[in-house]
């Protein structure tokens, strides 16, 4: 599953994933990469402790990237995630 929130709230920014997440019957155990695209780096620090707020002080692999615009206008941030349901094996018998 792959997500994607544009805010213009870092502060705020994991509340809408949760909800995401759920409805995949996944949650932030299951994210294993998040790709945050910023547009002023001022933010990174509460971007960071919001979403260490949200998935633990394991969370999954992270890349930040410094852009100088994003599509929707007046978001600070981008951020896509990838997240991996658990698989369940199908037996026959």
């Amino acid at each position: 599953m792959s997500l994607v929130i544009e805010t213009s709230t870092p502060r705020n920014m994991p509340a809408p994933l949760g909800p995401m997440l759920g409805s995949a019957r996944l949650d932030f155990g299951h994210v294993v990469q998040v790709n945050v695209y910023l547009k002023d780096l001022e933010h990174l620090g509460v971007v960071s402790r919001a979403f260490s707020d949200a998935v633990g002080p394991h969370g999954p692999a992270g890349t930040v990237v410094a852009v100088t615009d994003l599509p929707k206008a007046g978001a600070l941030l981008t951020m896509s995630l990838t997240a991996i349901a658990p698989t369940v094996e199908s037996r026959s018998w």
